[in-house]
């Protein structure tokens, strides 16, 4: 009798036990089930949002297509701007080589040149050793810059606000603002753009502080409009080969020598 009750304790245990770990594996089911639905939904969710910003880009794309024109500058030159969000930019690099109010614009055919140009404050430009063609727009000196008669009237040197204002247009797909800017050709960078406005942005470089050495292969640097004054920063923008993002660069004219010489792409203004 004792060992009919003792198998039939065992056997209840069991059942118990067995039934227990059944549930504790269905809780876990069902948790790893929940996990998966939230994860689903919160990729829904985000499919969404990339399927609406995509629409708002090519909306984008539409509408600058409508209203992409060759817009004259007050000698009725020809400056082929793109409209992107409500800004029109220009669709290559700056490359007049007088100042708006006709002054001429000193090149600087040399190092010592440069160097002389930076020193004794002259506004100068020059085209980059790579560039024996002149086809990817001219290098500018701080001093072309800062002479506020760089653009051309009509135009204007864009402010980190109006860069801002630019990858805004690209809604939730912003970080991705330099990739749909980028050149597609694939020559130029190794992970190539998609040139959705035709902007034509190459990893052409850019001239450094001590005249001798020059960048190019990866990325490109433009000026803002801001000037070193003082203790202001310089601001530059830059589209690179690793990222998809347009960065900012900040130079202190304290600390830096600010004998570059850079690109620009300006805005019309009118």
């Amino acid at each position: 009798m004792l060992k009919i009750i003792f198998s039939l304790c065992i056997l209840s245990t069991s059942f118990v036990f067995g039934q227990t770990s059944k549930i504790s594996r269905y809780n876990k089911k069902k948790d790893l089930i929940n996990k998966e639905i939230d994860s689903i939904t919160a990729l829904n969710k985000r499919l969404t949002e990339l399927k609406d910003s995509l629409k708002a880009v090519n909306d984008l794309q539409k509408d600058s297509i409508k209203t992409s024109e060759n817009l004259l500058n007050e000698k009725n030159e020809k400056l082929k701007c793109q409209k992107i969000g409500n800004q029109y930019w220009m669709k290559q690099n700056l490359q007049v080589l007088t100042l708006n109010n006709g002054d001429k614009l000193k090149e600087a055919k040399t190092t010592k040149e440069w160097n002389d140009c930076f020193n004794d404050k002259i506004p100068a430009y020059c085209y980059h050793k790579k560039d024996s063609l002149k086809q990817n727009g001219v290098l500018y000196n701080i001093h072309a810059l800062n002479s506020g008669l760089l653009a051309p009237q009509g135009y204007s040197i864009p402010s980190k606000k109006d860069i801002d204002a630019l990858i805004s247009s690209f809604n939730s797909l912003k970080d991705s603002a330099s990739f749909f800017l980028k050149s597609d050709e694939q020559h130029t960078w190794t992970k190539k753009g998609l040139d959705l406005f035709e902007m034509n942005i190459k990893p052409i470089g850019f001239r450094l502080s001590d005249g001798l050495d020059w960048y190019y292969g990866d990325k490109v640097y433009y000026f803002c409009s801001s000037s070193i004054k003082g203790s202001q920063t310089l601001d530059l923008f830059v589209f690179s080969e690793f990222s998809n993002k347009i960065y900012f660069l900040n130079r202190n004219s304290l600390t830096d020598n600010v004998n570059y010489g850079l690109y620009v792409r300006c805005i019309y203004t009118k």
